[in-house]
């Protein structure tokens, strides 16, 4: 078919219709149908992450974009269900495994992440609000809500100490 027109097709096959089929599960009181658009998605999530990563080994593989739409087909299809097999075999048993440790990872990234942006935004609210805000109202609010912790627990003390002298 052609590695652009097939690629397109193969996105079109594997989001098009279960972004639809999802909406209507989702709108439906039963959760068999939701589980099973949302195993869809895992399962196509995991797919993605691996074609992604072997895209350099993936352009070898002649019909390779052909292949992949039987495939999405084949996970989309009711009867079969395919992605629940997939799921059920691999996919659930390796993430139950390494759960705890992917949860502490993603508290960690989480919390560094938050720590950093709020550095960043206490840093601009410092460096933005000096100049045009001569009460220091928008610096004073950043050092209690954006300032890295260090900040905040001496600019709290100093608050308190700053009270209990008036």
């Amino acid at each position: 078919m052609g590695g652009i027109v097939s690629s397109f097709f193969c996105a079109v096959v594997g989001t098009a219709f279960p972004i639809y089929a999802s909406f209507k599960a989702l709108e439906t009181p039963g959760a068999d149908d939701d589980t099973q658009w949302l195993t869809y998605w895992v399962v196509y999530a995991v797919f993605s992450l691996f074609e992604n990563i072997a895209d350099f080994l993936v352009s070898w593989i002649p019909f390779y974009f052909e292949m992949k739409i039987i495939a999405l087909i084949g996970l989309q299809l009711p009867g079969p269900k395919l992605a629940s097999v997939l799921y059920k075999t691999y996919i659930r048993p390796y993430l139950q495994e390494r759960e705890g440790r992917i949860d502490h990872q993603i508290a960690h990234i989480t919390e560094n992440i938050i720590a950093q942006v709020k550095a960043a935004l206490f840093a601009v609210v410092q460096t933005y609000t000096s100049k045009t805000d001569p009460n220091n109202v928008v610096a004073k609010l950043a050092a209690t809500y954006l300032a890295p912790a260090e900040q905040q627990q001496s600019s709290t003390a100093n608050s308190s100490t700053n009270r209990k002298d008036k």
